[in-house]
């Protein structure tokens, strides 16, 4: 289940396009999402938020997940990139076939509120699937496909992803034409 999530305090994400929901899935674990678009001012309070609320929370790790403009075509598999802090899920990014990103150039607010978090104690994860660049799309289907894949496969949500899988191929037909 996936609810809206208040602190008792009354403290919360300070930004006007922000969403904070979570979940409990089994095994005990819990999920906390933020679900935002990167600020266009006020980024070091925004991300200053994020962490104070995560902390409040006893967040363990903190995971960036999104979409970036790549270089692979719609008519190949969709890619994803990413890193992580912990060993264990490093090696399994690693064996799963999720890319290192070799980029070093200017990053989002978000990536760094994932460095902050790392330096706060906690562990860090990064999972990027790189959609094609030409394709304007307000939901990349595949894209979404992708990242749920790799989360799937370190987490064990045992998603039937068999309806998503149909939509993209629409999707993507649909592009073709």
């Amino acid at each position: 289940r996936y609810r809206p999530l208040r602190l008792a305090d009354g403290s919360g994400l300070k930004a006007p396009n922000a969403d904070l929901r979570y979940a409990s899935i089994p095994g005990g674990h819990d999920l906390v999402f933020v679900h935002a678009y990167e600020p266009h001012w006020r980024g070091e309070e925004f991300v200053e938020s994020v962490l104070s609320v995560a902390e409040k929370l006893g967040v363990r790790r903190y995971c960036l997940l999104g979409a970036t403009y790549g270089r692979t075509p719609h008519t190949r598999p969709i890619g994803v990139s990413g890193r992580a802090t912990e060993e264990s899920v490093q090696a399994y990014l690693d064996a799963a076939g999720v890319r290192a990103s070799g980029y070093g150039g200017p990053t989002t607010i978000m990536v760094m509120a994932s460095e902050l978090a790392s330096e706060r104690g906690m562990e860090m994860m990064h999972l990027l699937v790189q959609l094609p660049p030409y394709i304007r799309v307000e939901e990349d289907i595949r894209g979404q496909e992708a990242l749920l894949r790799s989360l799937d496969g370190l987490y064990g949500f045992n998603l039937n992803m068999d309806s998503l899988v149909q939509q993209g191929d629409r999707q993507y037909q649909e592009l073709n034409r």
